[in-house]
C-alpha cells in the first residue's frame, strides 16, 4: 500500500500467469481501477507472487516467468491518465533454470531489491561473481532506476553460504538498509542478513 494505493497479487488466474490489481477508494468504497497482467503472459508464471509500490512505479514479480522457472520482474508506471503501463521485464545477470528470480521484491524510491532463493552460485557477500555451484544457496538482486530504466547494481549473497540456504527467501528495504531472509541457513534455524 502507497497512500491511497492498494496493490495485490492475484496468481491463480489465466492457467496460473497471474496478475496484479490496484485499488483505490472511491466516495468512501475501495473500487479496482486497473488490472496489470505482464507481458507476454506465460502459464504459471505466477505473476503477483510479490508485488510492491513506491510512488508512481509498481512491481509485479513472477517467479515462474519462464518455462523453467528462471524468474522475471515485471515494472509499472503510472502515467499522466492515471493508468498503469509496463516499462521493463528484468532479469538476473546470471539467470539460471529454478532460481525462482521475482519470488520476492522490495521497492523504495528508484531502488529495487529482488529475491531468488533457490539460486545456486557459490560466491559470497556484496558485489561477488557468481562462480562454482552451491545448490539453492540464494541470492538477492539490487536494481537502480536512472533517467527512467532500471539496471542492475549489485549482486547479494550470504557470507557464508551454504546449500540450502534459501538467502532471498524474503528481502526489505528501508532507506540505505536492505534486509534478506535465509530460511535454511544454520542447518534450518534460518537467518536475516542486513546491507548497507
Amino acid at each position: 500500500m502507497e497512500g491511497d494505493v492498494i496493490v495485490s497479487g492475484a496468481t491463480g488466474v489465466a492457467s496460473f500467469s497471474g496478475e496484479a490489481h490496484v485499488f483505490s477508494p472511491n466516495n468512501g468504497t475501495w473500487e479496482e481501477v486497473h488490472a496489470l497482467t505482464p507481458e507476454p503472459p506465460v502459464t504459471s508464471a505466477f505473476a503477483g507472487e510479490s508485488v510492491s509500490i513506491s510512488g508512481e512505479s509498481i512491481i509485479v514479480g513472477t517467479f515462474g516467468g519462464t518455462s523453467n522457472l528462471t524468474g522475471v520482474v515485471h515494472t509499472f508506471t503510472r502515467g499522466s491518465d492515471g493508468m498503469y503501463v509496463e516499462e521493463q521485464a528484468l532479469r538476473a545477470s546470471n539467470a539460471s533454470n529454478g532460481d525462482y528470480f521475482g519470488d520476492r521484491v522490495a521497492l523504495q524510491a528508484d531502488t529495487l531489491v529482488v529475491g531468488a532463493q533457490h539460486e545456486s552460485s557459490a560466491g559470497m557477500g556484496v558485489g561477488v561473481a557468481p562462480s562454482g555451484t552451491l545448490k539453492n544457496s540464494g541470492a538477492a538482486y539490487v536494481y537502480t532506476r536512472e533517467r527512467g530504466s532500471w539496471r542492475e547494481l549489485v549482486l547479494l549473497k550470504a557470507s557464508r553460504p551454504s546449500a540450502n540456504d534459501a538467502f532471498g527467501f524474503n528481502v526489505a528495504l528501508s532507506g540505505e538498509l536492505i534486509a534478506v531472509s535465509a530460511i535454511g541457513d544454520t542447518s534450518g534455524s534460518g537467518a536475516v542478513y542486513l546491507f548497507r
